[in-house]
Order: C-alpha cells, then sequence, then structure tokens
C-alpha cells in the first residue's frame, strides 16, 4: 500500500504538480491574487483548479501567475487561467489539456517556443535570472545550472532528495538525487521508479534548455539511497 501510495504522489509532483485545495481566494486585481488553504498556508509551486474547472498557477512567493509560460508548457493568460485550445501572445498552439502543441504554431512568435520554456521553468522554481532563456542562445551555462538547480529544489520532498548539483564540461548539469524508501528492500524498486518519472519530465526541459543556451545540453543524475549509488543515467 505505501508503494502505491509513493507512486501515484512521486508521478503527481514531478510530471505535473497538479493539486486541488479547498480554501479561497485572497487578494484583488490591484495586489495579486494568492489562495489561502484551509489549514492557513498559501499555494505555492503548484496549479490549483478552480470550481469551474479553470486552471491556475501560483509562484514560490504565493502570488498566481499570469501572461506566462508555466514549466514551458501550459500559458496562463491575463486573467491567470491556463489557456485551452488556443494561440498564445507569442503565437503557440495549446490543446484541450492545455499543453504546447510542438511545431504548431499560430502565426507569431520570433523566439523559440522551447527557449522560453526554459525560461519559463525557472520561473515556476523561482528563478529570478531566467529571462535570459527567451531568446536562442542568450542564456549562459550558469544561468542553464542554476534552472535546474532551482526545479531540483522546489520539487524535493520526503521521498526525493537533490544533492549537490553543477555543470561539467560547459555542457551538463550533474545533480545527485537521493531516493528514500518507506521500506527495507525496496529501495532499487524506488530508484526504478524515480528513474522512470525523470525519463519522462527532463527530455522537454533540455530540450529547452538547450536552445537557450545554444548549444545540446545534457542532464547526468546520480541516483542513490541509503547511501549507495544504484545508477548513473545521463539525459
Amino acid at each position: 500500500m505505501k508503494i502505491r501510495l509513493w507512486i501515484t504522489s512521486i508521478i503527481a509532483v514531478f510530471m505535473f504538480g497538479f493539486a486541488s485545495f479547498a480554501g479561497s481566494w485572497v487578494g484583488s486585481a490591484q495586489s495579486d491574487w494568492r489562495y489561502l488553504n484551509d489549514d492557513g498556508t498559501y499555494a505555492a509551486n503548484t496549479w490549483f483548479q478552480d470550481a469551474d474547472g479553470s486552471w491556475y498557477y501560483f509562484g514560490p512567493d504565493s502570488l498566481m501567475m499570469h501572461d506566462a509560460w508555466i514549466g514551458g508548457t501550459y500559458y496562463v493568460d491575463s486573467s491567470g487561467r491556463m489557456m485551452v485550445n488556443a494561440t498564445t501572445p507569442d503565437g503557440y498552439r495549446v490543446g484541450p489539456d492545455g499543453k504546447w502543441i510542438q511545431d504548431a504554431q499560430g502565426g507569431a512568435g520570433e523566439t523559440g517556443a522551447a527557449s522560453a520554456a526554459a525560461g519559463s521553468s525557472a520561473d515556476a522554481a523561482g528563478t529570478a535570472g531566467a529571462a535570459a532563456g527567451t531568446a536562442a542562445g542568450t542564456a549562459s551555462f550558469d544561468e542553464i545550472v542554476d534552472i535546474f538547480r532551482n526545479a531540483f529544489a522546489s520539487s524535493s520532498n520526503d521521498v526525493i532528495q537533490t544533492g549537490n548539483i553543477y555543470g561539467e564540461n560547459n555542457n551538463t548539469v550533474v545533480a545527485t538525487v537521493n531516493v528514500t524508501a518507506d521500506e527495507v528492500g525496496y529501495e532499487a524498486l524506488f530508484v526504478a521508479i524515480a528513474e522512470a518519472v525523470f525519463e519522462e519530465t527532463f527530455p522537454e526541459v533540455l530540450s529547452a534548455a538547450s536552445e537557450a543556451y545554444g548549444q545540446r545540453v545534457y542532464l547526468r543524475i546520480i541516483y542513490t539511497s541509503g547511501g549507495k549509488v544504484y545508477d548513473t543515467v545521463t539525459y
């Protein structure tokens, strides 16, 4: 049962981060909006689905984001709603699930959508200097490393914790990820599931980072559990 619950939660955290809350909206159009959860905390670094079915994203400062790409995949309009079946202001199509349709453009968009995605991924993780990712080839490698450093930090939880993250050879981001199993003997299984989730999650981010940097960016993750290295994977 614990393993099944963990699989469900870890996929939700790393692939989408979507969450639904019971609580109330706080703020105004002038002061920006927040969402107050029933436990007294504000929604932050997460999606929220309102009663009408619309999705909203709250940044690390708990403010509702608007007019921005989230995770390089979804776009929230001036009201904060995630756009669906529409063309974004910078000319890219999003489908019925709100996801950016690659290679489909509505006519505008001189900068690469993947470059904007790199900047948006960092914004969602709380990286203030990610604006350099808005035009192909304008981001430095240090900024690319910071994008991943903050993305990992915002996604860490009781099961997955990231250790040292650094750049290597000006093209590879190296991260140590420790996976904590809730039962002895399941470490290898937990690592395997974490690998599968990262393999699904990071190619799109790497593509965006590569375009922002102007050359191929690699991500090497060293997976550990209980002080033992289980695997090293380069994406």
